[in-house]
């Protein structure tokens, strides 16, 4: 089974709604759409998120995020992240957000969990 199969069996696994992609380019990205935000200030907003798969069938550093309209502007940020756009192999209308996402899994926290953490601190 490839990385890009194997995280997106243990995502539909855990309860998300998922696509894998692979880019032009070659990356291969599992797609959670209709994540559903929980807490803070984006609180009932639904948006998809991308996460580039890592050869280990981890996701990689960074979210991919795809909301309309967009969650937050383009620069840096007080939550510390840094939002890019145009920067995302998955197209123009998905934002790169920086943060440490594999890091925060290795502390064994759940990725819905994660990801609505760092949309409160957003």
């Amino acid at each position: 089974m490839t990385a890009l199969a194997q995280l997106e069996a243990t995502l539909k696994a855990q309860g998300f709604t998922t696509e894998a992609v692979t880019t032009a380019g070659g990356q291969s990205f599992v797609l959670l759409l209709g994540f559903p935000v929980a807490s803070g200030r984006f609180e009932g907003r639904v948006i998809d998120l991308g996460l580039e798969v890592q050869p280990n069938a981890l996701p990689g550093s960074a979210l991919h995020v795809r909301a309309d309209p967009p969650l937050l502007q383009s620069g840096g940020h007080p939550g510390g992240y840094n939002i890019l756009e145009g920067q995302s192999a998955l197209g123009q209308a998905w934002q790169y957000w920086s943060f440490n996402l594999a890091a925060a899994l290795q502390d064994g926290a759940s990725l819905s969990s994660i990801i609505n953490g760092v949309m409160n601190r957003a």
